[in-house]
């Protein structure tokens, strides 16, 4: 099946190719070409009321206003583009593509999230996240977790846990979101461990991240501003090794693109704000973020000198 898009925003057909492959995993499409029209934009409308008869079109809109046969609802939701292929799939060749199949029906519609405002700050030092930003060789005992080796030289974490990032089971969430008073530390070196042929070795990174996710539960860093600060991300995070979602890939795909205000970001996807806040955090704390608000030139020593601040706060206070 091939699937063209007209009229899609950059964003909607970034996400649409993105996801595409991941929908129809598993199913077996047949051989169609089929155009994906944002009947939303003026040219988009257009090319719908010229072609919709002649050309086998899916309506791309937050309402099916046009009583398309083929409709797939704003914004992109990976359920909602895997239904839409099943429902391609199961329609032969031969099938007029004007005969009527209900998408909408088969489709349940979610309401979006209220945009509210984030909880108080959140402060990294209070809780897992803090005890990795000290970059200091330890062995960590949290939340009836197997002991945890951590060294910084190495970049490497060490466990006798087999850890699925992709996948946390609870007792493993139980421990990411642990507070630095359930917390016991012991010093480590290298030397300590070194024999040990039982331990599974993780990226720093995964850990730092997934502490940062679990435990931001919507409350933003210090000194970011959800209305007025403008976040841009300087590369994709390597989602091979760190806990993430749907959600995450769609905020990834805007913001390595643009400088957005959290909150535009979460007007624009739909993405509840503290899903969006958690994200924010983790790749802040991971340092894949750049604050810039791209007012002038003159002012981008201002951000880098900002973000260097939010910095140095947060590890003053692991001080």
């Amino acid at each position: 099946m091939n699937i063209s898009t007209y009229a899609l925003e950059n964003d909607d057909k970034f996400f649409f190719i993105a996801m595409l492959t991941m929908a129809a995993n598993g199913l077996e499409l047949s051989e169609k070409d089929l155009i994906l029209v944002d009947i939303e934009q003026a040219e988009g409308k257009k090319f719908w009321l010229k072609y919709h008869t002649e050309k086998q079109l899916i309506a791309f809109a937050y309402e099916n206003m046009v009583d398309a046969t083929w409709f797939l609802e704003k914004p992109i939701q990976l359920a909602k583009l895997k239904s839409l292929l099943k429902l391609l799939s199961q329609t032969s060749n031969k099938q007029p593509i004007v005969e009527p199949t209900p998408i909408v029906e088969s489709t349940p519609i979610v309401e979006s999230t209220p945009i509210v405002k984030p909880n108080d700050s959140f402060d990294p030092s209070l809780f897992l996240t803090g005890v990795f930003l000290k970059h200091e060789a330890i062995c960590i005992k949290a939340a009836n977790f197997a002991p945890l080796y951590i060294l910084p030289e190495q970049n490497s974490c060490l466990t006798t846990v087999d850890i699925n990032f992709r996948h946390l089971n609870s007792e493993q969430k139980q421990f990411f979101e642990a507070e630095i008073s359930q917390i016991e530390t012991e010093s480590l070196t290298a030397d300590d461990i070194a024999t040990r042929s039982d331990l599974y070795k993780y990226p720093i990174e995964s850990f730092l991240w997934a502490t940062t996710l679990c435990s931001s539960k919507g409350s933003l860093l210090n000194g970011i501003s959800v209305d007025e600060t403008k976040i841009l991300l300087k590369q994709w995070p390597d989602f091979s090794i760190l806990v993430h979602d749907i959600a995450h890939i769609r905020l990834a795909a805007i913001m390595v693109r643009r400088s957005l205000t959290l909150k535009s970001l979460a007007d624009r996807t739909q993405i509840p704000i503290e899903t969006v806040v958690n994200f924010f955090n983790a790749c802040f704390i991971t340092q894949l973020i750049e604050i810039n608000n791209n007012i002038s030139d003159e002012n981008e020593s201002i951000y880098s000198s900002e973000q260097h601040s939010i910095f140095k706060s947060i590890l003053n206070k692991l001080e």
